[in-house]
């Protein structure tokens, strides 16, 4: 997959910030192009003890960098550095790990240091999300193409970067899960708000959290931990205006305790009737939309399907994380094994 791109200097807004192209790349620094095929985009950290999008497009508007980045993103401002049709040198090696990407046909976005000590915020993570899901949206990268297409230099050339996103997987899970339910819920990624503060949960609901980080309040800007299992959660306060508006606690020992991110969520659609116990082989069964996996332990999704669907339950386990193995009755493409929260009877 690839799209011919012949955009330039971008100025849209992105989760409420404006694209900044004030203070471009040096040409040094770059390789020009009428036009170019994109098929990926790769996320990096600037590897700054603390810095701003700013700083870093100020930066490289000087001669002799050797490197440069489309965009830099941090909490409050998004820099464009280079036209989308240009060659950035963002992930540029003699030797890679990924078999296809390459600085001529990927799209390079930096996310600043804004947490200090080498991180990134959360704020900037969220924005850097958007910011993503705008650039996947525009090259036709859908959120099933998310995996795929969205790497990080790490899966490229093997560089510890973003470093905490290469240390710790599950952050880096977190981001392209943010990435997709942005895609798969609202595409107009210029919105603000949070994709799951829409009213539809309240306080004593029961939900499922997928894996992420908690926070002790709901605008914490880093995570007290990051758990990385699946925990059935109750909803024990709300703060929609909040980065992190769901406060959580485990209903089965899983240890979430705290304020969690709306991406980190899935509503509890389903009831016990749901169960394996009550759900046959060969039943008939409404797939709400979500992740279809290889196998019923498989620890990422083959795809994500975005429809609604009748399905046959062809196979179930009883004690697999995604226990019901369902097949399309309608031609929607469901093939495969899926979460119990995503069917009902």
């Amino acid at each position: 997959m690839a799209k011919t791109v012949t955009t330039g200097f971008m100025t849209d807004t992105v989760n409420g910030i404006k694209i900044n192209s004030g203070i471009q790349c040096n040409a040094g620094n770059l390789n020009n192009n009428a036009s170019r095929n994109v098929a990926y985009v790769v996320m990096h950290y600037t590897g700054n003890t603390k810095d701003t999008a700013k700083a870093n497009a100020t930066y490289f508007s000087g001669a002799g960098r050797n490197a440069s980045a489309h965009l830099f993103v941090d909490d409050s401002e998004i820099y464009q550095s280079v036209e989308l049709r240009d060659t950035a040198w963002h992930c540029g090696a003699k030797a890679y790990k990924h078999n296809a990407c390459r600085n001529a046909n990927s799209i390079g976005i930096e996310m600043c240091c804004t947490a200090g000590n080498y991180k990134i915020s959360e704020k900037t993570k969220k924005n850097a999300a958007y910011l993503c899901a705008f650039i996947c949206k525009m090259l036709g990268i859908s959120a099933g193409g998310v995996d795929t297409y969205v790497l990080r230099h790490y899966d490229v050339t093997g560089k510890s970067c973003p470093a905490q996103m290469v240390s710790n997987p599950s952050e880096w899970t977190a981001f392209k899960s943010m990435v997709k339910e942005i895609l798969g819920g609202n595409a107009n990624t210029a919105g603000n708000g949070t994709q799951n503060a829409t009213g539809t949960l309240k306080e004593g609901d029961t939900v499922t959290f997928t894996g992420g980080g908690v926070y002790v309040s709901s605008t914490a800007d880093k995570a007290a931990k990051t758990i990385s299992k699946e925990s059935t959660c109750k909803v024990t306060a709300i703060n929609a205006k909040g980065t992190h508006p769901y406060h959580c606690v485990s209903q089965d020992g899983k240890g979430v305790y705290g304020w969690v991110n709306a991406e980190s969520i899935k509503e509890a659609s389903v009831t016990a009737r749901n169960d394996p116990k009550s759900v046959s082989k060969g039943d008939t069964v409404t797939f709400t939309g979500g992740p279809v996996y290889k196998s019923s332990t498989a620890a990422q999704a083959s795809t994500n399907k975005n429809v609604s669907s009748r399905c046959e339950v062809t196979a179930i386990n009883a004690k697999g994380t995604h226990p019901y193995h369902c097949v399309s009755q309608d031609g929607k493409g469901i093939y495969g094994w899926v979460d119990k929260g995503n069917v009902k009877k």
